[in-house]
């Protein structure tokens, strides 16, 4: 279709031009074009791209393909490797500064060193790219430009997808054009790329009747008879490539008798002119069309010409012949390089590709693998060709499978190395190498598939006979298995390998013992693998991967069961700040609920942060999820609603992308939580309407606290007696995992709230007394002042007054703002009960500040009821000072009064340029200070107001974790329970 012939498209390129508008004023955006093949996105891509060279963008374009599906980081390499070949030795120190220098190995920059090894893993390469890309934007404004997105390679996607969601914060344009339902592709390509609120979606409608009519004629020079524009409507149904490719010139004659000839047609349209105008060229023609059609995306002249068989001149005149029949056409490449072509539309090339010969097929994708090492390509442009042949029990091809997988692997990405090293698997290797085979494929699908790396890493151990290393694949084999919801197998598998080790292989059985611990805090049904836990406790220290390992479990046996020694378990969990391999996440879980739990926030803090920048850099995705998560639960508990929600977003995103089953339950709760406390119940139940909670829960999952978070939901709604069920449901579920602590599941007190609104106040009274006797043992402040809050909410006036004052002092003296806010208010509220409201002012007033600064919309509305009530002003609060600001803003602020720029803390905390601007903005409003030169004093308390209440424990300094958008507390008061302030404490 070409941008000629365009009908009915005036609203979608009005929208570009907009979009090229908005750029050129320095506002980035994205848009996605969707539709079918031939609705005409590969115009409008075009279309897009000419406004913006007219408008003086720097405009890169890229195409997928089916043939480079598996290349890795492909369509990623179109977008930026010309460019960056091309530039000057200053532009490339430039493009290639700061966050962005490992982008010279990805993108192949002249300079870039392929590494196997310190790879910068999924999260890590969108990272590196976003600022090559940013990089990119600082003296010109950018688009990028990708058609047919839906055949990117799956470390392409990544990055598009990332992008996307940050194209507003740079003077970036990016357009990409998808296909939803294309077989062979991810099917939610398309919504997670328009899923952004900044991305703009356009979807290109068929033609109508009239919009036919009117191309018949442009093409075709007369009007066509009705009868005829019926037919070529019908047949195409407005699809504006099938009707251009019905009115070839000196083909059908537009006339009525013609009509029925037209519908015969149209459904094999694209292939019978490919078919019709090969059959009228030369055989030298014929030949590099199917050439380019085996080579890929963008072939070079010269590659197409070897592999069809021809000399340079004689495939110069081919290609012109072929282009001439608006078959191919040139790719722009920089003056000097040697020329490229691709085809005019995916469906052209699918045609050529679908006629050849299959025996022909595959022998040029041979040839053109030897072709490629020849001529010193990439090992991973080598193994795309080779996973287009059939095995054939080829070393060699084992061989260049293996070097494109590590390629592959050093550019980050898992799921190309997977694709090669599983082809390898298939041709197949010497029984030799095959264990070899067998363990990197296991390694490369733990990121992508587990399914399949079970598969492998079972027939690895078939292949094993020595203890030890068997003992070794089983630490992994058992975690994927675990994962899988196969519990039975993994705990024979471990406990079998487990028994054969001998003594003296003590750290080995340490890890096993430890992800055999692990199982019943995931799967209900298995507490009787805690049986051992008095021998290994009994254990002495060794200091080893092993004895750490088991220190996180035990770390988390005992947060669940409440006994306090939970804490130096998890301290010496995390005693070398490393994390075994097989065992590392379910160990630094363990500990991250110790130290949680037990309210040691700055410890568990900078562990979680650590975790998040290491995942971040060079871990996987699945890993990045869980890491990500748990700070969200961190923020939560600490009041700090808004970081917890930026975070559990990122983590449910993450979860979604890669699966995560075991984190899924865990992250519903926190985002359902944090909602709830910020008062806007309405989003929490729509959350929970996509969980199973309302069904049959899984035995599999901490399925607990999705429960519990039901409960408070309901309660906020008023709907006790379900509310009540479901915090019921939650302790006996908590209860399958050994669990007993209410400072990780409070499901007493939740029930004792809810009895109390129904009108049970001894049985509300007896929850509540037994949490606070566990909740006294316990001894961490958060869940010790909630108990005392609760207690002292369904307790007597006098001693619920007394409860009541010992849970603020007990607040006051942890870290937990948003608990102390509510127990301020509830001690407040009693206070104003009894007529001393003077005192119920004060205590109202520093409740409702308290609140705002955590963001607790329900609170602060039934904190102004109440003083309203005691005769205070419930006005808008001034909050100013240090403890004003929120950990993301405190975290930038830091950073710059230390001397660093915007861009630095940009790439230092994974966040883009815009953010670290609006939080500068934010703290500057709330220390009272202009520049960076104040920020030192002002951070510390000089020259500025006091904040709101007390000053919150002190918070680790310059953690290296993501910070996000800072959002203001809300305004004015919402609506509230009538059991109290909406959320976990009220």
């Amino acid at each position: 279709m070409h941008a000629d012939d365009v009908v009915e498209r005036t609203a979608e390129i009005a929208a570009l031009r907009t979009a090229v508008d908005e750029l050129m004023a320095g506002s980035g955006g994205s848009i996605t074009l969707r539709g079918p093949a031939g609705i005409g996105k590969s115009t409008l891509v075009r279309e897009a791209a000419a406004l913006g060279r007219a408008a003086g963008a720097r405009v890169l374009s890229a195409r997928g393909t089916e043939m480079e599906h598996s290349f890795p980081l492909g369509v990623v390499r179109q977008l930026f490797e010309t460019l960056v070949a091309a530039a000057s030795a200053h532009e490339r120190r430039v493009w290639l500064s700061g966050a962005a220098a490992p982008a010279a190995d990805l993108v192949g920059a002249p300079g870039g060193e392929q590494r196997e090894e310190a790879a910068p893993g999924d999260f890590g390469t969108s990272h590196v790219l976003y600022w090559l890309t940013a990089n990119l934007c600082l003296h010109r404004p950018l688009m990028l430009v990708i058609d047919d997105a839906h055949w990117a390679d799956d470390g392409s996607l990544r990055f598009l997808t990332f992008l996307t969601q940050r194209a507003r914060d740079l003077p970036l344009l990016f357009v990409v054009a998808v296909r939803p339902g294309e077989p062979g592709t991810d099917p939610t390509v398309s919504e997670r790329l328009a899923a952004h609120p900044a991305s703009s979606v356009l979807a290109p409608r068929p033609l109508s009747r009239e919009g036919t009519r009117v191309m018949l004629r442009r093409r075709l020079g007369r009007e066509a008879e009705p009868a005829f524009v019926d037919a070529c409507h019908a047949a195409t149904g407005g699809n504006p490539l099938l009707l251009e490719v019905l009115t070839e010139p000196g083909g059908i004659e537009p006339v009525a008798g013609n009509a029925g000839l037209v519908l015969r047609t149209g459904a094999l349209a694209v292939a019978h002119r490919v078919s019709l105008r090969l059959a009228r060229m030369p055989s030298t023609a014929a030949r590099l069309v199917q050439a380019v059609a085996v080579w890929g995306e963008r072939a070079s002249l010269s590659g197409a010409a070897l592999l069809a068989g021809l000399g340079p001149g004689e495939a110069a005149e081919a290609a012109k012949s072929l282009q001439r029949v608006d078959l191919l056409r040139a790719v722009d490449v920089p003056p000097g390089a040697e020329p490229e072509w691709e085809f005019v539309h995916p469906l052209v090339r699918s045609a050529v590709y679908d006629s050849m010969d299959w025996a022909r097929r595959i022998a040029w994708h041979r040839r053109a693998a030897g072709l490629l090492a020849e001529r010193g390509a990439s090992a991973s442009q080598v193994g795309t060709h080779l996973l287009k042949v059939p095995p054939g029990a080829d070393a060699a091809v084992v061989t260049a499978l293996r070097r494109a997988a590590a390629e592959a692997r050093g550019r980050g990405s898992s799921d190309s190395a997977y694709a090669f090293l599983r082809r390898a698997l298939a041709e197949p290797p010497a029984e030799d190498i095959r264990a070899e085979v067998l363990a990197e494929s296991g390694a490369a699908a733990l990121q992508v598939d587990l399914a399949s790396c079970a598969v492998h890493l079972t027939d690895l151990l078939a292949l094993t006979t020595d203890v030890r290393e068997r003992a070794r694949i089983t630490c992994v084999l058992g975690h994927a298995l675990l994962l899988l919801s196969r519990t039975a197998e993994a705990v024979a598998l471990m406990s079998e390998a487990r028994d054969a080790l001998p003594e003296s292989d003590g750290d080995l059985r340490r890890q096993l013992e430890a992800l055999l611990l692990n199982v019943p805090l995931v799967v209900s049904g298995w507490d009787h693998l805690t049986g051992r836990l008095p021998l290994l406790r009994a254990l002495p220290e060794a200091g080893t991967p092993g004895d750490r390992a088991m220190a996180g479990i035990i770390a988390a046996v005992d947060a669940f069961a409440g006994d306090p020694g939970a804490v130096d378990h998890a301290r010496a969990a995390l005693s070398d700040g490393t994390l075994n391999q097989s065992t590392g996440q379910a160990t630094a879980i363990g500990a991250w609920f110790g130290l949680l739990a037990s309210d040691r926030a700055d410890e568990a803090m900078a562990a979680l942060d650590t975790e998040v920048v290491r995942t971040r850099g060079s871990g996987s995705l699945p890993q990045l999820a869980v890491a990500v998560l748990y700070r969200a639960l961190a923020w939560l508990w600490r009041g700090q609603l808004a970081e917890a929600e930026q975070d559990v977003v990122e983590a449910l995103r993450l979860i979604g992308d890669t699966h995560h089953v075991v984190a899924r339950p865990v992250a519903d709760a926190v985002l359902v939580q944090t909602l709830t406390e910020q008062g806007r119940f309405t989003e929490a139940e729509e959350h929970l309407r996509g969980t199973e909670v309302d069904g049959t829960v899984p035995l599999f999952g901490m399925q607990h606290w999705l429960l519990e978070a039901k409960a408070e939901v309901l309660r906020a709604r008023g709907a006790h007696e379900q509310a009540l069920a479901f915090a019921l449901a939650a302790g006996e579920r908590f209860a399958t995992h050994g669990g007993r602590n209410p400072a990780l599941v409070p499901w007493r007190s939740e029930a004792a709230l809810n009895l109390w609104a129904l009108g049970r106040k001894d049985a509300a009274m007896a929850r509540a007394e037994e949490e606070l006797r566990l909740a006294r043992v316990w001894g961490a402040p958060r869940a010790l002042g909630r108990a005392l809050c609760v207690a002292g909410m369904v307790g007597g006036a006098q001693s619920g007054l007394e409860m009541l004052g010992e849970a603020v002092d007990v607040l006051r003296a942890g870290p937990a703002r948003l608990e102390l806010a509510k127990a301020l208010v509830q001690y407040g509220a009693a206070l104003r009960r009894l007529g001393r409201r003077n005192e119920a002012r004060e205590l109202l007033m520093e409740g409702r500040m308290l609140a705002r600064h955590c963001g607790a919309g329900g609170l602060v509305g039934l904190a102004a009821v109440e003083l309203t009530a005691a005769g205070g002003s419930p006005r808008r609060d001034r909050v100013v000072g240090p403890e004003a600001l929120t950990p993301s803003e405190q975290r930038v602020a830091e950073l710059a009064s230390a001397g660093r720029n915007n861009r630095d803390i940009a790439q230092a905390l994974f966040v883009t340029t815009k953010t670290v601007e609006a939080h500068l903005t934010n703290a500057y409003r709330k220390l009272q200070v202009s520049s960076r030169r104040e920020l030192a004093a002002a951070l510390v308390g000089g020259g500025t107001s006091p904040g709101p209440g007390p000053r919150p424990h002190p918070r680790p300094r310059d953690r290296g974790g993501r910070a996000g958008p800072a959002k203001e507390p809300p305004p004015g008061p919402r609506r509230a329970s009538s059991a109290g302030p909406a959320g976990r404490g009220s």
